[in-house]
């Protein structure tokens, strides 16, 4: 079995994931919209150089970020 167990559990699995892709494609214009704006909305931030303003907590929490290990 060894190898096989994956493919078996993708091949059990396909269904279901075709039933939620199904909500994707039903729903696709507004998904399409949404992350147009938002790829627009960043590039406005990049433009006016907002988007410094906006990462730099989230970069000053990844900076001081240590591994427990």
């Amino acid at each position: 079995m060894g190898l096989g167990v994956p493919f078996v559990l993708v091949g059990l699995g396909i269904g279901g994931l075709i039933r939620r892709l199904g909500f994707l494609q039903r729903h696709y214009r507004a998904i399409a919209g949404v992350s147009g704006s938002v790829l627009v909305a960043i590039g406005l931030l990049l433009v006016t150089g907002a988007w410094v303003r906006v990462m730099s907590p989230l970069l000053r929490l990844v900076t001081s970020f240590e591994p427990p290990i």
